[in-house]
């Protein structure tokens, strides 16, 4: 260009006009402006093209899975165009950027140069004040800030462009991450259609096992029911059970209390060996009585022990009876939290709004696996869904950091704007 010949040195540029030279000057400001400009719509288109590879993503993801079990070829050749886009990007940017540089260098000599010895008491103390600054300060950004400002006041070009290849460098590492945690969300979002198709169904299965059992529980509990109707009032019959024994309680101990009497009564008798018949006769009687008494004590004990073992087996049943009343209270319990659990699953599925034809294609693939390969399959899947939602908040604490550091370098740029507007002179 023309104007390269008046950048060799400073008394060449003091041959140019002054108004030639404030028009230069403003001319560099508004190109560098406009190329800032480029820059950052470059970046945005940059981004919005991330931004559609996601949409185009998460929206055709069906045609994606088709196509990658059919032929990669389509997809490898759109790898390869977005990649040879994003190579073009990055090239313009670094041209960009290198035109930056020049019209900075040329900026820088068209501001100092030909006022030098004027303005160079000021760039002394301006100088002295930032290297005062740099060294008292504890933050490491405003030390930073401090010496890349003492860089850009001291036209050191070299320096500049080493740290502009250090931030060139730094943002082709963090791209080539970036695609590879891109492909990981690919994966991961194919993982997450595949572990809804088996939430839906589970919830189909729930649905139905809950039909099956509809018409069972009323049934179950009609039995049960009639089952205790059958008991009857058990404690009517146990009172009466209880009197019945207490009656033959005291009838058995009046036989005793009789058979004692008439016991004393022959004990009192002389003994001589000879009985009359009236006496003999009525010795049978007694001991008749005796046995009859005694077999109607065995008979009233063993129906005591009876009616005793009958009360007991009739608790028991009743025992069971609760039990199991109990035990299918809480299976249909249990049943219905599964079924509420089913369907809030159901309704979040619902409000994803998952097209059908994802659900058809994960179901189709996994018909091919059985119950075993699908549990493991499962369970590989849930822990590389962690593996995933720990890289994803390692990505959204990376993406802060480089935020916080884009904050920090447009304060850079606003504070050199603001120094390099206070430098320049008016015509």
């Amino acid at each position: 260009m023309w104007w390269k010949r008046f950048l060799e040195s400073d008394d060449a540029v003091s041959i140019l006009p002054e108004e030639k030279l404030y028009h230069l000057n403003q001319a560099s400001i508004s190109q560098l402006e406009k190329m800032q400009d480029q820059e950052s719509a470059l970046q945005n288109q940059i981004n919005d093209i991330s931004f559609q590879i996601c949409n185009l993503l998460a929206t055709d993801e069906q045609t994606r899975l088709e196509k990658e079990y059919s032929s990669s070829s389509a997809e490898e050749a759109r790898y390869n165009e977005l990649k040879a886009q994003f190579n073009n990007l990055q090239y313009e940017i670094e041209m960009i950027e290198e035109e930056i540089l020049i019209q900075e260098t040329m900026l820088y000599h068209l501001t100092f140069a030909n006022q030098k010895s004027a303005q160079n008491l000021q760039l002394k103390k301006l100088v002295s004040s930032l290297t005062s600054h740099a060294c008292a300060t504890d933050d490491i950004n405003e030390r930073d800030n401090c010496v890349l400002c003492l860089d850009l006041l001291s036209g050191d070009s070299k320096v500049l462009k080493m740290k502009i290849n250090q931030n060139n460098v730094f943002f082709q590492k963090k791209s080539a991450s970036l695609n590879v945690q891109l492909n990981e969300l690919i994966s991961k979002t194919a993982d997450v259609v595949r572990q809804i198709h088996n939430i839906q169904q589970q919830v189909e299965d729930t649905i139905r096992k809950s039909d099956l059992m509809g018409p069972i529980l009323p049934r179950m509990k009609k039995q049960l029911k009639a089952e205790l109707k059958e008991f009857g009032n058990t404690r009517k019959r146990l009172l009466e059970a209880k009197k019945k024994v207490d009656n033959l309680t005291i009838e058995r101990d009046d036989i005793q209390n009789e058979c004692a009497s008439l016991s004393a009564q022959l004990l009192m008798k002389p003994v001589d060996g000879i009985y009359s018949d009236e006496e003999m006769q009525e010795k049978i009687e007694l001991r008749q009585k005796l046995m009859n008494l005694e077999i109607r004590k065995n008979q009233n004990r063993q129906k005591k022990h009876l009616l005793e073992s009958q009360l007991r087996s009739a608790k028991e049943s009743i025992q069971e009876v609760k039990n199991e009343a109990k035990e299918v209270e809480k299976q249909t319990k249990m049943l219905s939290n599964a079924i509420e659990d089913q369907k809030s699953k159901l309704q979040k599925l619902k409000e994803a709004n998952i097209p059908i034809e994802d659900f058809q294609a994960v179901y189709n693939s996994s018909k091919q696996m059985g119950l075993d390969d699908l549990e493991t399959t499962l369970e590989k899947k849930e822990e590389h869904l962690k593996l995933m939602k720990r890289r994803k908040n390692n990505v959204k604490a990376k993406t802060e950091k480089l935020k916080e550091q884009e904050k920090q370098f447009d304060e850079q740029i606003k504070k050199l704007n603001e120094l390099l507007n206070s430098t320049h002179f008016s015509p």
